[in-house]
């Protein structure tokens, strides 16, 4: 089973969630404490608001889905609401998710009009609203980025193998199993995009397969 170490991601101790509002400060959370600061934007200026009273720990993702924002990371609260991992704002309020995340801090999301797709300890499962279904494979590390590309799920992270085999910090899911993509990355890949008909990817990498 996959496993997401500290070491991994870094993040702020505290800052965890904020939204920009259009008024006069900006308020960024620490420690629950607002700082405040102006930053002119086009000559007016905006502020940072807490959402529902944050989350108590790293937030390393958001996502909309079926009109409702979803966090997930390693918090254990949102707001005043006992979560494992994952919470959803429905715009005034967060309600807890129970099962969708069952190993360890969710380290990804990613959505289409019909799924939320999960990373959780080195695998992928997808929430159509109704039922969780896990895709098949768990690789050794995390994985912090997904992304479907001509019709075909790609999946980057710090994970460097599944099952003794290889896959340097990419792959994608052929519908029955991962794939490599040529030689891979020689580092984390951070983040997953399609761009101008190209998927693009990036991270901490310098050579992405013969490049």
């Amino acid at each position: 089973m996959g496993n997401t170490s500290s070491t991994e991601r870094q993040v702020p101790q505290a800052a965890y969630l904020a939204r920009m509002s259009p008024r006069h400060h900006t308020c960024a959370l620490q420690a629950g404490v607002c700082v405040l600061a102006f930053i002119p934007i086009r000559g007016a200026a905006q502020i940072w608001e807490p959402v529902g009273g944050g989350c108590n720990s790293g937030v390393y993702a958001l996502e909309v889905f079926d009109e409702q924002l979803y966090a997930q990371g390693t918090f254990t609260q949102a707001g005043t609401v006992n979560t494992n991992y994952i919470a959803r704002w429905n715009g005034s309020a967060w309600s807890s998710i129970g099962g969708l995340i069952s190993y360890n801090a969710a380290d990804d999301l990613y959505a289409t009009d019909t799924a939320l797709f999960i990373g959780d300890a080195g695998r992928v499962r997808y929430w159509n609203g109704a039922q969780l279904i896990t895709i098949p494979g768990v690789f050794n590390s995390a994985l912090y980025s997904m992304s479907h590309f001509h019709d075909t799920l790609f999946v980057g992270g710090f994970f460097t193998s599944m099952n003794g085999n290889p896959f340097p910090h990419i792959a994608r899911f052929n519908g029955s199993m991962y794939e490599n993509l040529t030689t891979g990355c020689d580092a984390q890949v951070s983040f997953l995009t399609v761009y101008q008909d190209k998927l693009m990817a990036g991270g901490n990498f310098s050579v992405a397969g013969d490049s």
